[in-house]
């Protein structure tokens, strides 16, 4: 039994440096996406909703670099480390999915005609980014 929840932590910390590489790496795109979507949020729509969702899209990817920094210190077989990694990254992906989708939810609400293509819009491709992007964790998806 000790034999497998070391194995699984093993696992899951590699899993866990995975992750990390990949948002290290793939940080700079996805501040262009948010920044972009940003700009036609504040173009099309309200500056303030815009800036809303500009502000708590950077404060979790903010907290996904600190994370990742986190996981690059932790020794294998610490499984304390490891689980409060997963447990940070899944919060910190909860919080990330619920700012898209109350986002979108009131673009769609408070905003007439193209108002409810745009949400789907970010749901959608909210959705495929992390399929494609998010693969190493697959309960964080």
């Amino acid at each position: 039994m000790v034999s497998l929840k070391k194995k699984h932590n093993k696992h899951l910390l590699q899993n866990l440096r995975d992750y990390s590489r990949a948002i290290r790496v793939l940080t700079w795109q996805r501040q262009i996406i948010f920044t972009a979507v940003s700009l036609i949020l504040f173009w099309f729509f309200k500056p303030a909703q815009a800036f809303i969702f500009f502000t708590i899209s950077m404060l979790c990817k903010y907290a996904d670099l600190r994370l990742s920094s986190y996981v690059d210190r932790i020794k294998a077989g610490d499984t304390t480390a490891t689980k409060r990694a997963f447990t940070g990254f899944f919060i910190n992906t909860i919080i990330s999915a619920l700012t898209l989708s109350i986002y979108a939810v009131w673009i769609g609400l408070t905003e007439n005609g193209g108002g409810m293509f745009t949400a789907l819009f970010f749901l959608f491709s909210g959705a495929v980014y992390a399929a494609i992007n998010n693969h190493q964790i697959v309960s964080l998806l």
